[in-house]
């Protein structure tokens, strides 16, 4: 990802055929050239504006988690979002336009990316925690995970989850893949490190608990209007 971070926003229905799938609808945007910065911003504050409008709910992970597997109902229309990469727009940017408008969101945060510039440090993340968003993590370094040795990729996942949970103070459940890019090596990591829900890039529209570790996400550029993300999600 480049400046500015990436979301998804998370349709979730109950599916009537099955007690632990629930159909969806996902967007991905991402934030890529930097002039163009300040006109996305605007276009994610007006997309939040017509989800809310449109009758919308976001929705956290524990609440995901809950209708999947205990069958916990949903509220109408939820809408489960999330960002990407852990930028310092997420707090600038990102949390002052979710709180206008009485939303949460899923942040996915690069551990490795603590002291750069540009991305959250510690306390910032701590923030977007103490005001109600979900932390995930995005491993240490970004970096394709199925071409990593064993002991590197247990750095990348069960690594960078205990360096978050040392600075929330609270257990890590999620997980985003860096570029979507899994195997069978990196799902195993994953889910030895602990993590009960990872996030793809892959198209789809069923989330599933035979599946809790390939919940897929479907990407959109930075042309769709508002009520072209209500299309999307299958109207008002």
């Amino acid at each position: 990802m480049k400046s500015g971070g990436a979301s998804a926003q998370i349709e979730l229905r109950r599916a009537e055929s099955a007690d632990d799938l629930l159909r969806v609808a996902t967007i991905f945007r991402e934030y890529a050239a930097s002039l163009a910065i300040d006109l996305c911003f605007q276009n994610f504050d007006a997309e939040l504006a017509a989800l809310q409008n449109a009758g919308y709910h976001t929705v956290s992970q524990a609440q995901l988690f809950d209708a999947l597997y205990h069958g916990t109902p949903l509220p109408p229309k939820p809408v489960l979002i999330s960002v990407d990469d852990g930028y310092v727009d997420d707090v600038t940017r990102i949390l002052p336009a979710l709180q206008r408008h009485h939303m949460v969101a899923t942040f996915f945060v690069i551990t490795g990316r603590f002291t750069m510039p540009g991305f959250l440090d510690p306390g910032q993340v701590r923030r977007l925690d103490r005001a109600g968003m979900d932390i995930g993590d995005h491993t240490a370094h970004h970096v394709d995970l199925r071409l990593l040795t064993p002991a590197q990729l247990r750095a990348e996942t069960l690594g960078s989850r205990r360096v978050m949970q040392r600075t929330l103070g609270h257990f890590v459940y999620a997980f985003a893949y860096p570029f979507g890019a899994e195997n069978q090596a990196v799902l195993d990591a994953v889910r030895a490190a602990g993590f009960t829900m990872a996030y793809t890039t892959a198209g789809g529209t069923t989330e599933s608990t035979s599946a809790p570790l390939l919940m897929p996400r479907l990407h959109i550029g930075r042309a769709v209007t508002p009520s072209g993300l209500l299309a999307l999600l299958g109207g008002a």
